[in-house]
C-alpha cells in the first residue's frame, strides 16, 4: 500500500468524524440553549458569576473537545505519511502537497494569532469549542471574519491534497465542496450580524432568543454538508488508488512531467 492511499485512508477517517463533530455542535446548541450563553461567553459583561456550567453541558462540551482532539491526531498522521509518499504520484502532485501543508501551517497561526489576538484587544474571552456567541457586533464581525480566513485556507489544503488525482466529475465535486465550506463561515458571519442589526437584544443573557442560535446551526449544516462533499470526494480517490487507476512512482523511477508509473505493456503475441 502506498504512504498516499494511507494518508487519505487517515483524512477520510478524519472527515468522518468531523461529521459526527458537527450533528454534536448543533445537539449541544439545541440541547443547552440558553444555557450555553449564558456559561460560555465570549462577552466579559456577560458573566454571571453563576459558576460553572449544567453537568450536561459540560459533559457534552468534554465528548467534542475529544473528538477535536482525535481528528486533530488522525490528520497529523495524514500529513506525515502525505509528506513521506509526496513524490510517488509525480512532481505535480508533490507541489501541490507543499502547497497543502503550507496552507495548514498557516491555518493553525491564523487560528492561534487571529483569535487571541482579538481576545486581547478587545478584552474578550476566547470562543468556547468554536462558538461564536457574542452581542457585540464590532467582536462578532472579528470573530467570524477569522473563522471565514480558516475556512478558506482548510478548503484549498483539504483540495490540493487531491487536486492532481481528481478525474474531471469528481472536480466538480471537490469544488463543490470547497465553496460551500467557505461559504458556511461566510454563513455564519452575515446571519448573526444581520440578527444583530434587526434584533435588539436583552441584556439579560437568560432572555436571549434562540434565533440568534441559528447563524452557529446554519453554519454547522452547511459545513457538515461539505465535509460530506469531501468525504465523497477523498473515497472516490482512495478507491481509484486501490484499484490501481492511479500507480505510485516506484522510488528512483519518477521524471520531470511523470503523473504516474505505468507498467510497460507486453508485446501482442503474432
Amino acid at each position: 500500500m502506498s504512504k498516499t492511499t494511507t494518508a487519505l485512508g487517515f483524512f477520510t477517517a478524519a472527515m468522518g468524524l468531523a461529521v459526527v463533530e458537527r450533528i454534536l455542535r448543533i445537539a449541544i446548541v439545541v440541547a443547552f440553549w440558553p444555557a450555553i450563553a449564558i456559561f460560555a461567553p465570549i462577552d466579559p459583561e456577560r458573566v454571571t458569576g453563576l459558576g460553572p456550567g449544567p453537568a450536561g453541558l459540560v459533559a457534552a462540551g468534554g465528548t467534542l473537545a475529544v473528538f477535536l482532539f482525535i481528528d486533530a491526531i488522525l490528520v497529523v498522521i495524514g500529513f506525515r505519511s502525505l509528506r513521506a509518499g509526496r513524490s510517488e504520484l509525480g512532481p505535480e502532485h508533490s507541489t501541490r502537497i507543499g502547497q497543502s501543508q503550507t496552507a495548514m501551517i498557516v491555518y493553525v497561526v491564523v487560528a492561534f494569532l487571529g483569535n487571541v489576538g482579538i481576545a486581547a484587544t478587545s478584552g474578550t474571552f476566547l470562543p468556547w469549542l468554536g462558538y461564536t456567541f457574542s452581542i457585540n457586533p464590532a467582536r462578532y464581525a472579528a470573530f467570524t471574519f477569522v473563522n471565514v480566513v480558516l475556512a478558506v485556507l482548510a478548503g484549498f489544503a483539504v483540495f490540493w491534497i487531491v487536486e492532481r488525482l481528481l478525474d474531471r466529475p469528481t472536480r466538480t465535486w471537490a469544488i463543490r465542496a470547497l465553496a460551500l465550506g467557505v461559504g458556511s463561515a461566510a454563513a455564519v458571519s452575515v446571519i448573526g450580524l444581520a440578527f444583530l442589526a434587526l434584533t435588539p437584544l436583552p441584556s439579560r443573557p437568560t432572555e436571549i432568543p434562540f434565533a440568534f442560535a441559528m447563524a452557529e446551526i446554519s453554519g454547522d449544516v452547511l459545513g457538515g454538508a461539505s465535509i460530506v462533499l469531501w468525504l465523497i470526494v477523498y473515497r472516490r480517490t482512495l478507491n481509484r488508488l486501490r484499484r490501481g487507476e492511479l500507480v505510485a512512482i516506484p522510488p528512483g523511477a519518477a521524471y520531470p512531467g511523470a503523473f504516474s508509473y505505468i507498467p510497460p505493456t507486453p508485446p501482442t503475441p503474432p
